[in-house]
């Protein structure tokens, strides 16, 4: 921040006129914007924020990863289903709420405690749902948090869900 300050200093003395900030593109953008950021035109995704998030209890600040989920999810579900419940979440778009995709019997939740009008890249929460299976080495169902543990991917065993958000 300070070098962005003595840049803009820099450029008002030496009477260089400031380069337009370029527009923000997911693909090689940041991976969280404040909602009000997110350009005319995003695709954006997610319940609003004031619906309360279903199963997460905001009084819990110690969150880890785990490979928790349904009973049924290793007989009646698998990684394969869920990954193809990630994939439905898009690259390209801005996630501000809670939102779910789901594939066969599994399904990709993204949600947060207490979203503070930000808003994730779904590229960044494809890689935080791949973490579940590739850093946490989980078998089918488990969770990923994030963002100091406010937010989390997680994957579960969904007997008649349907997507939402």
């Amino acid at each position: 921040m300070q070098l962005i300050k003595f840049i803009s200093f820099a450029a008002l003395i030496l009477g260089v006129a400031a380069t337009p900030t370029p527009e923000i593109s997911v693909r090689d953008g940041p991976t969280s914007l404040p909602k009000e950021a997110i350009p005319a035109g995003a695709k954006v995704f997610g319940l609003p924020e004031s619906e309360p998030e279903p199963g997460l209890d905001p009084r819990s600040i110690f969150k880890r990863d785990d490979c928790d989920g349904s009973g049924l999810c290793h007989g009646s579900t698998s990684g394969g289903a869920c990954t193809a419940a990630t994939n439905a979440y898009v690259d390209d778009a801005w996630y501000c709420g809670y939102t779910s995709r789901v594939s066969d019997h599994c399904t990709a939740i993204f949600t947060c405690t207490n979203y503070h009008g930000v808003c994730w890249a779904g590229r960044f929460l494809k890689q935080q749902f791949r973490e579940i299976y590739t850093h946490l080495r989980c078998g089918v169902c488990g969770s990923r948090y994030f963002d100091s543990n406010n937010c989390r991917a997680t994957y579960n065993y969904c007997r008649s869900c349907s997507s939402v958000g």
